[in-house]
């Protein structure tokens, strides 16, 4: 493992127990992302499992790269930004795994808490055992983030750059198709 995962100097520690993980079959439970440059081990960060066969490939880390620079490392619904505080960016599959291709055109970023209201099995540990009222609220902004992820590109970065400048987020992103 400390070699197949390159690991060095403190990753060797992380190396040791992924090895122990595979070797018994069990799920590694980290909140540390880099696990995931172990291949076959399972992980779960934050309760939610992590094979390493799908968000751990050289191809999806290369455009979740690509994705982030392009959209200016900004969320695309908020506009929060890589390096405000508690931002945390992620890629997200505008149609959803499985059918859903992984290409720039099919991902976008999206903050941790926009990534959340968007992925239906991140709501509870994001939002705790919530009301039905509240279950109700949350699904009605999930609808809408849809909704607005749905749009084609152009449309999409039109209507964001609206509501943006009503909310005073700037975008340096340029329009596509122009």
């Amino acid at each position: 493992m400390i070699v197949d995962g390159q690991a060095q100097d403190p990753l060797i520690s992380d190396a040791q127990l992924a090895g122990l993980a595979i070797e018994y079959g069990g799920v590694l439970h980290t909140t540390d992302r880099d696990f995931a440059r172990f291949p076959g081990l399972r992980w779960a960060l934050r309760g939610f499992l992590a094979e390493a066969a799908g968000y751990s490939t050289w191809h999806w880390k290369q455009l979740s790269r690509f994705v982030k620079c392009r959209d200016n490392k900004q969320c695309q619904i908020c506009g929060d930004r890589q390096g405000d505080p508690y931002c945390v960016l992620h890629a997200h599959h505008i149609t959803p795994r499985p059918g859903g291709p992984d290409t720039s055109e099919n991902v976008i970023t999206l903050c941790d808490l926009c990534h959340a209201v968007v992925t239906p099995r991140w709501h509870r540990p994001w939002f705790g055992d919530l009301t039905p009222e509240q279950r109700i609220d949350l699904e009605k902004c999930r609808q809408e983030f849809w909704e607005f992820l749905s749009l084609d590109p152009n449309t999409r970065l039109q209507r964001q750059t609206l509501l943006w400048t009503d909310f005073g987020i700037t975008n340096t992103a340029p329009i596509l198709g122009n």
